[in-house]
């Protein structure tokens, strides 16, 4: 809710309170329907279809009052889209990580110079590389601070098994 306050005049009507907190709430709502659906593609490994679902999200949020929300489903789509990642096709599908990268830092300024972008640099670079011994380090810090949870280990696992396969 302190988002939603952030550089609100105290002048606010009861009625203008109630209108913007009723839309935090939808937002909210809206939100956790879309990450569920984003898990549960994940889950399935839909990854394209997953990456799509976070990234919508991301635009959304920030757009509206959870602009600070909108890294996390940045970060979702961009692992998301790591996933799709093959042998077959891993110049075109890294370069269309990088652009998607591109376009989440250009569009989120809350996402830029944070631990979610920066790993998501470091993650494209492990996969552009090959380079498992580096992904695993990647994966190692994000797992010290905390920031894996089901849908992006079960991803990542995805991934690394790309770079296995590649060798």
């Amino acid at each position: 809710m302190g988002e939603l306050l952030g550089g609100v005049s105290h002048n606010l009507s009861a009625e203008e309170w109630e209108g913007k907190k009723a839309e935090h709430d939808r937002l909210v709502k809206e939100g956790h329907k879309a990450n569920n659906a984003g898990s549960a593609l994940g889950a399935m490994e839909c990854f394209e279809e997953a990456a799509k679902a976070y990234e919508d999200l991301g635009f959304k949020y920030a757009e509206g009052p959870l602009k600070h929300s909108a890294k996390e489903q940045f970060f979702r789509s961009f692992i998301c889209r790591l996933a799709t990642i093959t042998p077959d096709n891993s110049m075109e599908r890294g370069a269309e990580a990088r652009d998607a990268l591109d376009v989440y830092l250009g569009s989120d300024s809350h996402f830029r110079g944070t631990r979610e972008a920066e790993a998501c640099e470091m993650l494209l670079c492990a996969v552009e590389d090959a380079d498992e011994a580096k992904f695993d380090e990647v994966i190692g810090n994000l797992n010290e601070l905390k920031m894996l949870d089901d849908m992006k280990s079960h991803a990542l696992l995805k991934v690394k098994a790309g770079l296995t396969d590649v060798r």
